[in-house]
């Protein structure tokens, strides 16, 4: 069945009117263009009208003839300017030549497996299936991507082979899909094409996430294209599929228990996340369990791997493995999951600086050389002395009055204790007093990468820590009001809540039996609370509280600045004061007899702070690599790809090109796919490298992007009518796979059809109009 539509380039009606106005001429020549006659009187004219009476009918009905075909041959060319053309069936192999764009979804979320393949095949397959039904001379070009949209191919659209080759040799990137950006290029690709049958294929699992969250820019894109072409989304999983698959994803790698030296053990938490559903879509009853693999390099952990509980949709756990390094350095940690359905997030790597030593800096407001015993910092610092030979930590105190910017680039992490800070009121004396060329040295060393923790005392006062650090940006919340709950009136105490212990490092605080005194024996008599942003502000912020007093007050609040990572204690970490005046203490939790949990917080909070910040060479995919040359000599620079490809990168400049003094640094952008990637640096009178260089140069583990996970659903044909406004063409992947492309129409041009049409009725009213003006 074939139905004629019309492509119109300007409005119906005003086509329609041309076409009447132009029919009106030969009518208008018809009736006032007649030959007229002057009467003369002649006798012999009475034989002459008799003549002419018997053959007036016949001359009438030649006229109206004339008449008519003029006024077809001015209605068809209307038609043939007005450009129509029809829709037939494309697997009845009618339907002329089509300028086709193929628009890829390559996010991560198409490696989800149905069957034996991958969405992702399944996409690939369909596609040169399609390719095979186009009609003759058609044309093909395929846009691919995730985040952003790039034409890749083939340089003659008209080349099907070649476009098929590169549908084949497409990648998985590990990205969400902003889809409204391949619209866009798509919309810019189809302007340039000048056949009027065009056509729009987007390849997709439809994740419904990746329309909810671009809704308004997708539906003026496709309103667009629909003036443009025919739009088919050809639905890569399975029809019908609306629940999201079951997926485990690992969300990070944090070293737990000592800081990573070389053949010392290391225990690593790994955080896995259900981000799908919580039944197996076999059995649909009981849910799949997992299991986790550890490796160094290319090497699997000596310990086993770790099996996985079944978890609910949004549940998270914390998984505990060990490892060990052959030597100091940069390494890279892998942690593999196995027994889900989708495998771009089943892979976490993760970049570990091996050891040999850990130098910390304490600044203590209230510092006594000659009885240390009575400094505000001598728990803490008896706490990070290395007393097992397991640590590694140097740490050194100095007073607030002798504190110097200079100091803070040899150190890895600050401690501020019981520190004044400068303010205009003199709450502070002096010497307990820091300077505020110490602070903005700090705070380019934080932004920098070195982390800050902040640990109040006497010489806490809130209106100048939030006045000094908080311009700064080095308060992760203000300072509100200190209280004080008095012993000697009997008022009750509070304690932590270790159950509100948010960071993975402190799991086995949590979870271990032997910490519960952390809630039945410490005593908190004096503490700060801070003014909380309220929920609509926390803009995801939540986890920054690491945990909480019993009166959910914030005891341990985290905050990332620039690179690096800033922590307050909203309690003393000492009992202040620590001889004499019982009745003053802030708190008993550094007390050896009723605690066990003072040291091994402190030994957590340093180890997590020193490995979870290595900017440089844990990113996120999308991000930009950014290596700092180790050498001032003149080198060149190439970056080794998971996929062991080399590119050769640009030459180093300023990191910052509006510091003076900045360092400078080799930039890489575009790393779309997870792994491990490696920066090689080599002279010019040397070989350039080879891919075949596995183990050398500067690691960087790229993980994958975790929104693409948040909701793997897929859209259904009526989620798609309500979200986008009309009800686009859905092919399913079955019959796209099965070559039974039905569903999908193709147009057929009527143009050049009408034209030989015109040229018909021309020449018939031609040959009539020299048979009827001859002489009979």
């Amino acid at each position: 069945m074939v139905t004629v539509g019309f492509f119109l380039p300007v409005s119906p009606w005003l086509i329609y009117a041309a076409a009447a106005a132009a029919m009106s001429i030969p009518i208008a020549i018809h009736f006032f263009f007649r030959s007229r006659y002057r009467n003369v009187p002649w006798g012999a004219m009475k034989f002459i009208l008799a003549a002419i009476e018997q053959t007036s009918t016949r001359i009438k009905f030649q006229e109206l003839l004339l008449l008519c075909l003029r006024c077809l041959l001015v209605a068809i060319l209307v038609l043939a300017v007005a450009r129509p053309r029809s829709q037939s069936q494309r697997g009845s192999g009618a339907g002329d030549a089509v300028d086709a764009v193929f628009v890829f979804d390559t996010s991560y979320s198409m490696t989800v497996k149905e069957g034996q393949r991958t969405r992702f095949k399944r996409a690939q397959d369909a596609a040169v299936k399609i390719i095979d039904k186009l009609p003759y001379h058609s044309t093909v070009q395929i846009i691919a991507g995730a985040q952003k949209a790039e034409l890749v191919g083939p340089a003659a659209p008209e080349n099907l082979a070649a476009a098929k080759q590169l549908v084949l040799d497409l990648k998985i990137q590990h990205q969400p899909a902003d889809l409204s950006a391949h619209f866009e290029k798509a919309r810019a690709v189809l302007s340039k094409n000048q056949a009027s049958n065009k056509e729009l294929y987007l390849f997709s699992d439809l994740q419904i996430s990746g329309f909810e969250d671009q809704l308004p820019a997708l539906r003026r894109d496709l309103e667009e294209l629909k003036k443009q072409a025919h739009i088919v989304f050809v639905q890569s999983s399975d029809a019908g599929a609306s629940q999201a698959p079951f997926n485990l994803t690992i969300d990070g790698i944090t070293p737990q228990s000592g800081i990573p030296r070389p053949n010392r053990k290391t225990t690593f938490a790994v955080v896995v996340r259900n981000t799908g559903r919580d039944t197996d879509k076999k059995t649909d009853a009981v849910p799949r369990k997992g299991s986790i693999k550890l490796f160094v390099g290319d090497q699997e952990a000596k310990t086993a791997p770790a099996p996985l509980r079944a978890l609910a949709p949004g549940q998270k756990e914390v998984v505990t493995l060990s490892a060990e390094f052959p030597s100091t350095g940069l390494h890279v940690v892998t942690a593999l999951l196995e027994g889900d359905d989708l495998e771009g997030d089943n892979r976490f790597d993760f970049v570990v600086n091996v050891r040999e030593q850990v130098k910390l800096l304490i600044v203590d407001g209230n510092f006594h050389r000659d009885l240390p015993e009575k400094s505000s910092s001598f728990n803490l610092y008896n706490a990070l002395l290395p007393v097992r030979e397991s640590q590694i930590l140097l740490p050194e105190v100095v007073s607030a009055e002798r504190a110097a910017p200079d100091l803070i680039k040899q150190y890895q992490v600050v401690f501020l204790v019981n520190v004044g800070m400068p303010s205009k009121e003199k709450f502070a004396t002096d010497a307990s007093m820091i300077s505020t060329q110490f602070l903005d040295e700090l705070a380019e060393a934080v932004r920098a990468g070195k982390s800050l923790v902040i640990i109040p005392g006497p010489n806490t006062k809130p209106a100048a820590y939030n006045e000094s650090l908080g311009k700064l940006g080095l308060l992760p919340m203000p300072l509100d009001q200190f209280v004080h709950r008095d012993r000697k009136k009997k008022e009750p105490s509070l304690a932590f809540n270790r159950q509100s212990l948010s960071l993975p490092s402190f799991r086995f605080m949590r979870e271990e039996k032997a910490y519960s005194p952390l809630e039945s024996y410490i005593d908190i008599w004096k503490w700060f609370t801070v003014k909380e942003p309220v929920a609509q502000d926390k803009k995801g912020d939540a986890e920054s509280v690491w945990m909480r007093f019993g009166n959910n007050d914030p005891a341990v609040i985290a905050k990332r600045v620039g690179e690096g990572e800033v922590v307050l204690l909203t309690t003393s970490a000492h009992g202040e004061p620590p001889v004499g005046d019982r009745e003053n203490l802030w708190n008993n939790w550094s007390n050896p007899v009723v605690s066990v949990a003072f040291i091994p917080f402190w030994d957590v909070l340093v180890n997590y702070l020193i490995n979870s910040r290595l900017p440089d060479v844990n990113l996120s995919a999308g991000q930009t690599l950014v290596h700092l040359p180790t050498s001032s000599e003149a080198l060149y620079y190439s970056l080794r790809t998971p996929d062991k490809e080399m590119i050769r990168l640009p030459q180093p400049s300023a990191k910052d090109p509006a510091q003076k003094n900045s360092p400078r640094v080799v930039r890489a952008s575009g790393l779309t796919r997870a792994g491990i990637y490696r920066v090689i640096s080599w002279k010019a009178s040397d070989n350039e490298p080879t891919k075949d260089l596995d183990s050398t140069g500067t690691p960087t583990a790229v993980v994958p992007d975790a929104r693409d996970t948040v909701n793997l659903t897929t859209a259904t044909a009526e989620d798609l009518e309500k979200m986008l406004g009309f009800a686009p063409k859905v092919l399913a992947i079955e019959r796209a796979l099965e070559g039974n492309l039905e569903s999908v129409t193709s147009h057929r041009e009527w143009t050049e059809w009408f034209l030989l049409a015109a040229l018909i009725v021309a020449m018939t009213e031609s040959l009539l109009a020299w048979v009827c003006g001859r002489a009979w």
